[in-house]
């Protein structure tokens, strides 16, 4: 069986919370948002500003990825990550196993390779460019869900 860890931001949050977390399956109500990024602050942060309406499982370990996804079945993956062919990939085995599954993807720069380009919004279902505005973030993630549970395509979501 493969190790990992949660990223600390979850650590920290999770204690303060006193809340131990139980699979997806066990508490279907509130949306779940599986959070990944290499950077613990900006983990940390998004955490806390979503906490409160939705159930943040997050992560600073990329690998962690398709096992969290599969224990507890997000509703929407955020990743702030560059969108490797492996991340790719495993977004595409995490849409097959969950077909209703969001992916919203932070990034700092479009790719000058068109192909590459193409290939990544063929796997995610937005993307939003740094710097943030905190309430855009807040309205996509909003909209995909909205989304996500009426069972609509995503192509939409930025209208």
């Amino acid at each position: 069986m493969p190790t990992f860890r949660y990223g600390t931001a979850y650590l920290k949050v999770g204690r303060m919370k006193g809340k131990k977390m139980k699979p997806h399956s066990e508490n279907t109500t509130v949306k779940v948002i599986l959070m990944y990024s290499p950077d613990v602050d900006f983990c940390a942060s998004l955490t806390l500003f979503f906490q409160n309406n939705y159930r943040i499982i997050s992560t600073t370990d990329g690998s962690a990825l398709p096992m969290l996804a599969a224990l507890y079945h997000p509703d929407l993956i955020i990743a702030d990550a560059l969108p490797t062919d492996w991340i790719l990939i495993e977004f595409d085995h995490m849409k097959q196993a969950n077909p209703h599954l969001r992916i919203l993807l932070f990034r700092v720069l479009r790719s000058d390779d068109s192909k590459r380009e193409e290939r990544t919004l063929q796997s995610i279902d937005a993307v939003l460019y740094k710097p943030l505005d905190v309430e855009l973030v807040a309205t996509v993630v909003k909209k995909l869900l909205s989304l996500q549970s009426e069972g609509k395509n995503y192509e939409t979501a930025l209208d």
